[in-house]
């Protein structure tokens, strides 16, 4: 048998070094490969509000709508807190700023006398048309709201601009899409002075804060990590929100990434994905929140939502 030659023996331990080497980086591939695959598991959400928007220029529903988008992979619906103007705006509740509310007395013929008397200036009115619609309302606003029977109806007082306080989630909206088996995540507000109540948060997975702070920020942190144990909380991506730091490593958290409405409809279907495709893929977004076209700016708004999922 003819021994190896000197080059040979040079050739072997170069490969054999060289495939040795390679015994660490196959390693560190396959865990790449791991985790890349991980990343790729996420959520679709579509913002209700937006869907809303688009939905009226059709003539339906955003739940319609929805439906009509979920064949081609939207998953999940984010569903905003209700405001006191909001269930004004649906018909759950009436609700009139002082001098709005003491015309319409004086107007039914009561003694302008005796409704200056009774109508406090520079606050709002708020009373049910669809019962125990205010519940969420009453329990967490502060301070407490005023009760009064004013001309045969319950009026609850709240002082100043009493818009945009807080009034949970509609039971009857949750439950149409809950039970369409709609992956829901929740969008609750804050405000100041605002009480955290366990009840008031709906079984749902995700917890997406809709205010530019977290809510309970800054006095009820607290309670606002004890009520998240039971969420995952998405973090909006160049997003901000005061309080989050002081709450994020308490609570079950994911990225989350989405675009601006103004900017998305200056952007074709194909440029919107490929941002979202990086962001699941390279930043590790694990919550993608996705709003229709609302303009027409680039094409036909449906068409290019359809192109996007």
């Amino acid at each position: 048998m003819s021994k190896l030659s000197r080059p040979n023996i040079f050739q072997f331990m170069l490969l054999a070094l060289i495939s040795l080497s390679l015994i660490p980086a196959l390693l560190l591939a396959q865990k790449r490969i791991q985790v890349e695959g991980k990343s790729r598991n996420v959520s679709l959400i579509m913002d209700e509000k937006a869907l809303s928007e688009q939905a009226d220029s059709l003539g339906i529903s955003s739940f319609e709508l929805a439906e009509r988008y979920r064949p081609l992979g939207l998953e999940g619906i984010a569903l905003y807190e209700e405001t006191l103007e909001s269930l004004a705006a649906k018909g759950d509740i009436l609700l009139l700023p002082s001098t709005s509310l003491a015309s319409q007395l004086i107007a039914q013929g009561m003694d302008s006398l005796a409704v200056s008397q009774m109508i406090a200036e520079n606050s709002s009115y708020v009373s049910e048309v669809v019962p125990e619609t205010l519940n969420a309302t009453l329990a967490k606003n502060y301070p407490q709201a005023e009760r009064l029977e004013i001309a045969g109806r319950i009026w609850y007082r709240y002082p100043g601009d009493a818009k945009q306080r807080p009034a949970g989630l509609r039971a009857q909206d949750l439950k149409l899409w809950q039970d369409a088996g709609w992956l829901i995540a929740y969008r609750p507000r804050n405000y100041a002075n605002l009480q955290i109540i366990n009840s008031d948060f709906p079984a749902v997975p995700y917890l997406i804060h809709a205010s530019t702070d977290v809510t309970g920020h800054p006095d009820s942190l607290e309670a606002i990590i004890q009520v998240s144990q039971r969420y995952v909380t998405g973090v909006i991506e160049g997003t901000p929100q005061d309080g989050m730091d002081k709450i994020i490593a308490k609570i079950p958290n994911s990225r989350l990434f989405s675009i601006n409405q103004d900017w998305l409809n200056t952007l074709l279907p194909e440029v919107v994905v490929d941002k979202y495709i990086l962001a699941a893929n390279e930043r590790g977004a694990r919550l993608l929140y996705v709003r229709p076209y609302t303009k027409e700016k680039m094409g036909n708004m449906i068409d290019n939502t359809e192109k996007l999922f």
